[in-house]
Formats: structure tokens, C-alpha cells, sequence
């Protein structure tokens, strides 16, 4: 079956976007099929007999609530078009996206301070506090994230969807211990569109709490993988490099090597063709030994650009979590040996932890015993308790 988007659709029956989302919303559209944050309908899909009704002297108001994460979409793919504090915040996040931070730092500072749009000044708020952590110690995060906390305390419309820049910060500052504490979805309300995508970022880090099996029994990765061609087919390459990240860490930790190098090529490729350099950058500082495996296939220009940029975020993150008190202990341990971490803490023995690794028993037992060494414990029962102790002080600060 051929499909359309609601941009098609809008052309088609000369009403918004926004007004067509709203009809998919309720029901009202026969066909229409939502694909995380985007609606499809079928290529005959025929418009609903309008059932709203105007009384006298009363006008109708129509709520253009938009989720504060613009750099999703196209600048003119808005309807109604973004207002001017809408279209600053945009180009503030392209510009982070695009690690030009000093300038997103001016444009999210002001905003946060003055802008009269609720959700533009609370989105630019959480955005100060996330550049803190790769941009600049000297940005106050505890300010920004402490006001971030009283502005969503308060009641106000699409309160439950902003709440999710919580969330979303703890995973941008590497506070995965606190994503699964604030990430906390009412299956009952009917979220904005364009928190949808989010909600499939956070989810990954979300399992990081259980067993990252679970990802396949849950069948999520096959949603992702359809997501990801919807939105990059669409031209919505923010989104389809977010999921692209996902798909590489659940492959990565899976071990399934050549889906895991078709979706980190993907990532990086849509960081080189639409200048959004922070995925790459992040995904450098993290899979170092990975990235290896496919740079080749890019300009040494962008490859340099890159390993730049991902040095100094890496020592502004350093600085940012000694800043902040964070424990150290973090900064001993490799990709790998959090890996094992993983499955210690979900109480698997060594056996069980080589059949999933592919390693042999002896070399898990060896493997331990070196993280043991670089944490200066002696057992497993002591590993355990370290790491709940270090994520209970990382949650609480």
C-alpha cells in the first residue's frame, strides 16, 4: 500500500499540518498509521466531514503547542510557521548540533532568561544546562537545572510532554542512572507528536537498567529500523541519525557486527552530508575502537573536524563531572568493562556471562579481576555495592 504524509496530505486537502495531526489524533481519518512521531495515510484516503461548529460572537482557538526540540524538522516544514522565539531556539540548536557553542550559548542564554513563549524559555533553559557539559564549565548547570525543575513543577498545558526534557538531559549529561527515575510515560495521554522519537532515544537507556536482551523481546529494534528509513527518506535526518545511533549501540551490545557498522556509517554519514557533528562526535568519544572501522570511509577533513572536536568535549565532560563531584571511578573503566558490569549487575554468572560475550569462562574470570584491580576491590559482592553506591550519588547531585 502507497502512503503519504501529512505534508502531502495538507497540499491535497488545503488545510495545516497541525489540523491534520489533530484529526489522525482523534480517530478521525480512516488508514491513518502513526510510525512514532509521524503519521502516514493510505494514497486514497479520503478527508473527514468537518464536524466543528462556531457559534456567534465566539471564536474558535486552536493550540499550536509544539514540542521545544525544532532542529527535528525542516524551518519551513512548520504550520503555522515558527514565531520568532521558535525559529532563535532552531537556529540555537543547529548550532549545537553543528558544535558551534559559543553562539547556541548566546542565542539559549537569552531565551532563557527573556523569552515569553513558556516552552521556548523552559526548552532553552534545559539546553543551558546540557551545554555545560560539553561546552563549558562555567556555565552554572545547577542553576539551569534546578530552574528547569521549578518551571515543570508548576502547572501548566502539555505539562507531561515537557516533562520529558528531563529525561532527555540526564541522558545528553551522561546521568543515565537518573533517565529510567524521570522517565516516567502516562500510557492514558496522548503525547505530542514530536516527543515521540525522544521517547525512542531514551528508551534504549531506559533498558539500560534491566537486561539489554530485552531490547529484541521486545521488538523494538524492527520499529527503529522502519523509523529510521521513514524519516531519512522524508528529509528528517536529525531524527533518522538518532535512531541510526540507537540501532549501533543495541547491535554493538548484541554483537551483531554488520548491522552494527551499517548503522554507524548511517550516523555519520547524515553528521557529514547535514553538519550535524555532535552524534559523530559523541559516537568517537565512546566506540573509539568502532569508529575506527569506518572512517575510512569519510574526507579526512571531516575525520579531523571530528577527532577535534571530540578531544575537547571529552575534557570539558571531565571537568564538568569533577566539577560536580562526580565520582572518578568511571574514568577507569572501558566500554567493555561496562559492558560486563551489565551483566554482572543482573546477576549473571561467569558461565552465562561468556555464552552472551562469546568469550570463554576463564577469560570473563580475568576480565573481572582486571576492573577489580583498577577499582582496588577484591570481589564481586564489593563491585556491586561500589557501583550502587556510585549511582546513588550520581542521581542525587
Amino acid at each position: 500500500m502507497e502512503f503519504l504524509t501529512s505534508k502531502e496530505v495538507s497540499v491535497l486537502w488545503g488545510i495545516s499540518q497541525c489540523r491534520i495531526i489533530r484529526l489522525a489524533r482523534e480517530g478521525r481519518i480512516d488508514g491513518a498509521v502513526q510510525f512514532g512521531n509521524r503519521w502516514m495515510f493510505p494514497k486514497t484516503v479520503q478527508k473527514p466531514v468537518d464536524a466543528r461548529t462556531k457559534r456567534e460572537g465566539h471564536a474558535e482557538t486552536t493550540d499550536f503547542f509544539r514540542f521545544p526540540l525544532y532542529v527535528n524538522f525542516p524551518a519551513d516544514a512548520f504550520v503555522p510557521p515558527l514565531t520568532k522565539e521558535e525559529l532563535q531556539l532552531r537556529t540555537a540548536q543547529v548550532d549545537l548540533y553543528a558544535c558551534n557553542f559559543p553562539k547556541a550559548q548566546r542565542a539559549f542564554s537569552y531565551l532563557a532568561d527573556h523569552a515569553e513563549n513558556i516552552y521556548v524559555k523552559i526548552g532553552a533553559t534545559a539546553f543551558m544546562a546540557a551545554l555545560s557539559s560539553v561546552y563549558r564549565r562555567e556555565i552554572n548547570y545547577r542553576t539551569y537545572y534546578d530552574r528547569l525543575c521549578s518551571a515543570l513543577a508548576q502547572d501548566f498545558p502539555h505539562k507531561k510532554d515537557m516533562e520529558m526534557l528531563l529525561p532527555w538531559l540526564n541522558c545528553f549529561c551522561g546521568f543515565y542512572g537518573s533517565v529510567s527515575k524521570h522517565f516516567d510515560i502516562d500510557p492514558q495521554y496522548n503525547y505530542h507528536p514530536s516527543v515521540q522519537n525522544l521517547m525512542a532515544f531514551l528508551s534504549i537507556f531506559r533498558l539500560a537498567g534491566d537486561n539489554f536482551e530485552n531490547i529484541h523481546a521486545i521488538d523494538r529494534l524492527t520499529q527503529f529500523e522502519i523509523l529510521s528509513r521513514i524519516m531519512e527518506s522524508s528529509g528528517y535526518f536529525f531524527e533518522a541519525q538518532e535512531l541510526h545511533r540507537i540501532l549501533f549501540v543495541a547491535y554493538y551490545l548484541s554483537h551483531e557486527n554488520t548491522l552494527m557498522l551499517f548503522h554507524l556509517r548511517r550516523a555519520i554519514s547524515i553528521a557529514h552530508e547535514h553538519n550535524l557533528l555532535l552524534c559523530a562526535v559523541d559516537l568517537l568519544s565512546y566506540y573509539p575502537n568502532v569508529y575506527r572501522e569506518v572512517i575510512g570511509d569519510f574526507p579526512a577533513e571531516f575525520n579531523k573536524t571530528i577527532r577535534l572536536q571530540s578531544e575537547i568535549i571529552s575534557r570539558n565532560y571531565a571537568d564538568f563531572t569533577k566539577h560536580y563531584n562526580f565520582t572518578e571511578i568511571y574514568s577507569n573503566l572501558s566500554s567493555g568493562d561496562f559492558q560486563l558490569l551489565l551483566y554482572v549487575f543482573n546477576g549473571y554468572s561467569n558461565k552465562v556471562i561468556a555464552e552472551k560475550t562469546h568469550f570463554s569462562p576463564q577469560t570473563v574470570s580475568n576480565k573481572l579481576s582486571d576492573i577489580y584491580e583498577k577499582l582496588n576491590i577484591k570481589s564481586r559482592q564489593e563491585l556491586v555495592e561500589l557501583f550502587q553506591d556510585c549511582l546513588k550519588e550520581k542521581t542525587s547531585t
